[in-house]
């Protein structure tokens, strides 16, 4: 029933046994969610963006054949001072797809071990007021932290082998990565545009060949380190609006796969670094708004450049 003008599904006392799947989602108006523990076939449950919504029960243990949850955009969690993800969720084994992004009240992920061993995904973008957390699934692909409260990464991020995708876009308090970030050898893509607290890129101590895209747009970075030649797989760096940036290592010419290189907007930007050896691929360099007056010999190394 989703799209619905219900405020509430039904009194106690009702044989619910057979219940596979609700689908409230857009249901503005519903406040309460009754009790489910006894529709142990429930599979299903989207409650996304009944924003009426005040409390959720700490059913969930209960529900040995649960693998779908959507917690998405249900504003008015605060109202029943729910702060913390039940640690009934946090359990359940068979989950596969929980998403809890715009819950703003949000303040902590349980403490307990998670034993979400099937969440590919894991959301909680815009959970304004997350400020840390312990522990993550193990099998997660995907991690969108964007617009929350976090500070750190904690160096057992290491533990999550197949991350390919960590989004932190917008999240002001962010302020350091764990030089651990080297042992997720499968991830992708970086994404901390935003993160304008956060001004030292770690070392990378090791290699990390499938890194494709990172972003440190609208950061407080001042320099990258010369490690960042472990990153031999990047064919973009976004910079651009990295304003205290003032230098880049001469190691960037180790990453032959670079296609984009946008340091637009780095006004404090004023020296190109010579390119020592030559690079593969024609580069896409953006210098718009920088304070470079010359290049070096780029011409002898770079099989083009494109403006």
């Amino acid at each position: 029933m989703p799209h619905s003008e219900l405020e509430k599904l039904w009194n106690k006392g009702q044989n619910l046994g057979n219940l596979k799947l609700i689908d409230l989602s857009y249901s503005y108006h519903l406040a309460e969610v009754p009790d489910l523990s006894h529709s142990q076939k429930i599979r299903h449950i989207n409650l996304e963006c009944c924003a009426s919504l005040v409390q959720i029960q700490s059913y969930f243990q209960y529900l040995d054949k649960l693998t779908y949850i959507h917690l998405g955009s249900c504003w008015n969690l605060k109202r029943a001072a729910i702060k913390e993800l039940p640690s009934s969720v946090w359990s359940n084994e068979k989950i596969y797809f929980l998403d809890i992004e715009y819950c703003e009240y949000l303040e902590h992920l349980p403490s307990s071990s998670c034993n979400l061993k099937f969440c590919s995904e894991f959301s909680v973008m815009c959970c304004s007021s997350l400020g840390k957390f312990f522990e993550l699934p193990r099998e997660i692909k995907l991690l969108k932290l964007t617009e929350t409260a976090i500070e750190v990464l904690p160096s057992s991020i290491e533990c999550l082998y197949g991350l390919k995708t960590i989004e932190l876009r917008e999240c002001k308090r962010f302020v350091s990565l764990p030089t651990s970030i080297c042992k997720l050898k499968s991830l992708e893509k970086l994404d901390l545009s935003g993160c304008c607290e956060f001004e030292h890129f770690p070392e990378i101590l090791e290699p990390m060949g499938r890194l494709e895209f990172l972003s440190l747009q609208g950061m407080a970075v001042k320099e990258l380190p010369s490690s960042i030649e472990y990153l031999s797989g990047l064919n973009k760096i976004q910079l651009k609006g990295c304003r205290r940036l003032v230098s880049l290592p001469m190691s960037i010419c180790k990453l032959k796969c670079l296609k984009i290189l946008d340091l637009n907007s780095c006004s404090e930007f004023e020296c190109f670094p010579e390119i020592l050896e030559p690079m593969e691929d024609p580069l896409l360099l953006s210098l718009e708004g920088t304070s470079v007056i010359e290049l070096p010999s780029l011409t002898q190394n770079l099989s083009g450049i494109k403006d």
